[in-house]
């Protein structure tokens, strides 16, 4: 069964010292549904979500791919996952330990995904860029033909409105991405990739608005499993199978 991108959330982010923070409605449908959210804060004391829930704050709690991550000393990004969210228009909430700076939570949605063991192992990266920017990169190891998803975050310290773009071969796909003027200081971006060999190489382009970066950065990426068919016809075009009385 093919694995195929459903929908994405608002963007939802903010510079007011907060705790939480919950996304605009947006609508999940279809088969074998897999939910992924992401949370990245940046502060003095940076703190770890305490929770990630798929229909608001009482709704169903989502569950940590891997540990969060560290960006540096001020930041860090974490990435959560929901097996078979309810099909419906609501809303996505991720709280922190204490107020934050700075804040983003997002979320997509896929259908045809295995529902035991949607995600593979998470790969992670991290690490600074100056100037007039660069490139984040993860390496990812895969098939041929799996589904990768790529989470960046970028903190940056001069506040220079850093704008995001997917970079690389084999080209991948923005889903989700607050940057620039949104917040300023801080960017994400949630990126797809089909892969071409056995590693995939996520890569993605960060550039200041004006002025120069100051900036650390982090990556978390895995592979999207997919469910498993019901069967398929015999591919060979023209071929006959006979079966004896």
């Amino acid at each position: 069964m093919a694995i195929a991108f459903d929908a994405v959330s608002p963007d939802t982010f903010s510079n007011a010292n907060v705790s939480s923070l919950t996304t605009g409605a947006w609508t999940i449908a279809g088969a074998n549904r897999l939910l992924l959210a992401a949370m990245a804060s940046g502060a003095g004391t940076p703190q770890n979500p305490s929770s990630c829930n798929w229909q608001g704050s009482g709704g169903t709690a989502l569950t940590q791919i891997g540990s969060t991550l560290n960006i540096g000393a001020n930041g860090k990004l974490s990435v959560f996952r929901l097996i078979a969210p309810t099909a419906a228009a609501d809303t996505l909430y991720g709280a922190w330990g204490a107020a934050q700076d700075e804040t983003i939570l997002g979320g997509v949605s896929y259908t045809g995904v295995d529902q035991t063991t949607p995600v593979g192992t998470p790969v992670t990266n991290t690490g600074t860029l100056t100037g007039g920017g660069g490139d984040m990169t993860v390496n990812v190891p895969t098939a041929v033909g799996d589904l990768v998803v790529a989470v960046f975050f970028l903190l940056d310290f001069n506040g220079n409105n850093p704008l995001l773009t997917p970079n690389g071969t084999p080209a991948a796909t923005g889903r989700y991405d607050v940057e620039g003027s949104e917040l300023g200081f801080e960017a994400l971006q949630i990126q797809e990739v089909v892969a071409t060999g056995t590693t995939t190489t996520v890569s993605c382009a960060a550039a200041p608005t004006s002025g120069s970066l100051s900036a650390e950065w982090g990556v978390i990426a895995f592979v999207v499993n997919a469910a498993t068919g019901g069967g398929s016809p015999d591919p060979v075009v023209g071929r006959r199978i006979w079966v004896m009385p």
